[in-house]
């Protein structure tokens, strides 16, 4: 392996040696000698050189190696030709795929606009959608509102009433379901009214509050409705009599 290691080294040193370039001038000053028919006599230098590069070439690392290293000190001296083409063809699709980066950012641009665009409009529609639905709703509420109040307004002392029954809840206070009562007193502000209800049987009717147009937990409680079509109510009587 030493062997082979230094026959290696050897043969790299005898190829340093070689000076190219002057071996190139000298055969060509031998051809020109030749072909004027006054062959020049070489010198011992070249003599020399000579038999250094038969004994390089003839052995076997240049039978091996040689081609191979002289294609590597070519390459290494210019690029390959396919490199250099390569070069312009790289740039150019290197140019053009730059040009379709480019359009396809502005198109995505240009999309993000339409779709920004659109999104504002159907903001703006909806918001015009909600406002105006609020404006519907105040509305709503005003004129129910004022629906209620003519309501409240409505009773007063004296009105005749009955039970109401949707809200009634109080059993048989007014002496049955089909039985009258007088308005004694109104209290707006609180939702209340004081009903003296009818006699039945001859007994004094109840006096009782009741609600009327009360709000609570955002339902409105009637638990009397006004009677127009009841006849006048009858005195009470003065005492109750007791049962035989």
């Amino acid at each position: 392996m030493a062997s082979l290691l230094q026959e290696e080294r050897d043969f790299q040193e005898e190829l340093d040696d070689l000076d190219m370039d002057n071996h190139r001038q000298r055969v060509q000053e031998d051809i020109g000698d030749f072909i004027s028919g006054s062959p020049r006599r070489s010198t011992r230098r070249e003599r020399e050189e000579s038999q250094k590069r038969e004994r390089a070439y003839a052995s076997p690392q240049w039978q091996q190696n040689g081609h191979g290293w002289m294609q590597e000190r070519r390459d290494s001296e210019s690029p390959a030709p396919t490199q250099r083409r390569q070069t312009k063809p790289e740039s150019r699709n290197g140019t053009n795929d730059e040009r379709v980066k480019e359009k396809e950012e502005v198109k995505e641009k240009e999309k993000e606009k339409e779709k920004e665009k659109v999104e504002d409009e159907n903001a703006e529609e909806k918001k015009g959608g909600f406002l105006q639905a609020i404006s519907d709703t105040i509305d709503e509420n005003k004129a129910a509102y004022a629906e209620l109040e003519k309501k409240v307004a409505s009773v007063s002392v004296g009105s005749r009433v009955r039970r109401n029954d949707e809200s009634w809840q109080w059993g048989d206070q007014d002496g049955g379901e089909k039985n009258f009562g007088t308005v004694l007193g109104v209290d707006t502000t609180m939702g209340w009214v004081t009903v003296r209800w009818d006699p039945v049987d001859n007994k004094k009717g109840k006096k009782n509050n009741y609600r009327w147009g009360q709000d609570k937990g955002g339902v409105t409680y009637w638990d009397v409705e006004l009677a127009p079509n009841a006849p006048p109510a009858p005195p009470q009587p003065s005492k109750e009599k007791s049962s035989a």
